[in-house]
Parts: structure tokens; sequence; C-alpha cells
């Protein structure tokens, strides 16, 4: 799991540095294993100059949509 955060970390890292979010939410079933991915990503996107904070959603089940949702009503 700490691979698995690093990576997705590293992968999030050209975004988070280009787009200097406040905050990543992290939806959908992988949510519920935030616990155990969650330091080591929180660990790689903390090497960038803005880091944000990286957060499980609160409803992991409709957060995908919501971000959909989100991305679509802003265009």
């Amino acid at each position: 799991f700490a691979t698995a955060g690093n990576l997705l970390g590293q992968t999030l890292l050209p975004l988070i540095a280009e787009l200097r979010p406040t905050r990543v939410i992290i939806g959908g079933q992988i949510s519920k294993a935030f616990d155990l991915f969650g330091p080591a990503l929180r660990q790689a996107a903390a090497d960038t100059t803005h880091p944000p904070l990286i957060l499980p959603a609160l409803n992991p089940d409709t957060a995908p949509l919501l971000g959909a949702a989100s991305v679509f009503s802003n265009s």
C-alpha cells in the first residue's frame, strides 16, 4: 500500500504543481483504503511547493459523480 500511495503521489505531482489545489479529495472505493496508502500519498505530495491537503471523500460512493459534475458545471 505504501508503494501504491507513493506511485499515486508521483503521478499527481505534475498536476498538483501546475494547478496548485488547496485540497485533493480521493473518492470511490479506493478511498476506503485511504488509511493504508494515504500516508505515502501525502508524503509524495509534500514534495511540491504548495502541498495540498489530501483527504478521503466523506461519501466515497458519490464523490466521483459529484467531482465530475463540478467540472462540467464550471465549464
